[in-house]
């Protein structure tokens, strides 16, 4: 029990900070592409978590970085390492309301 209460607390944490980072991003594509990262790892281990649970019927999905699959551990490796590099380039404050030229000119 504490061992299943730890991965989801783990997996509730990497959407946290997903998310985060996509509500940090300056840049619209990087906020996207945090989005899209976060939502496919964390919606990928809750279905795990349900089949397991039988909730719903057998999907054939594999738990990320925990279950056996080569090609699925690796693209979740690749997507770690995208998400990771878009949270580099996150600063920790607040971005500032961008000012639009045309807006300057009329006063």
């Amino acid at each position: 029990m504490i061992g299943t209460l730890t991965l989801v607390v783990v997996f509730m944490t990497l959407a946290y900070r997903g998310y985060r980072i996509a509500a940090r991003c300056h840049d619209p594509f990087a906020a996207l592409m945090a989005i899209g990262i976060t939502s496919w790892i964390t919606m990928q281990a809750f279905l795990h978590m349900a089949v397991v649970s039988s909730l719903i019927p057998y999907t054939g999905q594999t738990l990320p970085f925990i279950s056996y699959g080569g090609t699925s551990l690796a693209m979740c490796l690749w997507a770690m390492g995208v998400l990771l590099n878009i949270s580099k380039h996150v600063h920790e404050q607040s971005p500032e309301p961008v000012v639009s030229p045309v807006v300057e000119r009329r006063r």
